[in-house]
């Protein structure tokens, strides 16, 4: 016969085996450092820090991005978070920050989370017509595009712009099919014209 301590360390277990597991790496940005992410870039090249032309980095505050010509961004949580210019002297510049994920067998409730701001000052330039854009996407690993998580193209105005918000995406039926392969999660900073206003952007707390 079991004994009261038996059955409840077995309905223990059963409720571990239930825990949401991590997928992604670093996704706090703690380290540091872009362990476990890789950058690259679409058209733009990183001119370095306060250059108002940066891809993402990790750093402890937006102080670095884009000197002080926009208000200050804070990491949610913790001391560090990637930061972005989210401008470019180069039309249609995509800043691209992401992950491979392994997906695991079997996929139950899966969500992906993230924080962002962004900080923008339109008011310094003139003639902008088009938005920038967040972008968050699933991709093969081969640079197939599986579907789009989340985006944003109402980043356009012609004075100062501040934004900051949490998002927690139910993303089973991107996934449905792609139990135990690897994936890319891809956050996309997309400017399509040059040098329409100094900005500061950043991502924490992926989940």
């Amino acid at each position: 016969m079991r004994t009261t301590l038996q059955i409840l360390i077995f309905l223990l277990a059963g409720v571990s085996s239930l825990k949401a597991q991590e997928q992604l790496t670093n996704g706090d940005f703690e380290t540091g450092d872009l362990t476990g992410w890789t950058v690259s870039a679409v058209g733009g090249v990183d001119a370095g820090p306060d250059s108002c032309v940066e891809n993402w980095r990790v750093e402890p505050s937006s102080t670095g991005i884009c000197g002080i010509y926009v208000p200050e961004i804070n990491p949610t949580s913790g001391t560090s978070a990637a930061f972005s210019s989210f401008d470019s002297n180069v039309a249609n510049t995509e800043w691209i920050l992401e992950q491979t994920v392994m997906l695991p067998a079997t996929i139950i409730n899966p969500i992906i989370s993230f924080d962002f701001a962004l900080n923008i000052d339109f008011a310094l330039v003139a003639n902008v017509t088009g938005p920038r854009e967040l972008n968050v996407a699933f991709y093969t690993t081969g640079g197939t595009l599986i579907g789009d998580i989340f985006n944003d193209a109402t980043f356009m105005n012609m004075d100062t712009l501040l934004v900051a918000y949490s998002q927690s995406i139910d993303v089973a039926s991107l996934l449905t099919g792609l139990e135990g392969t690897n994936i890319v999660l891809r956050f996309t900073a997309i400017i399509p014209e040059i040098s329409t206003g100094p900005g500061k952007s950043m991502v924490d707390n992926v989940s």
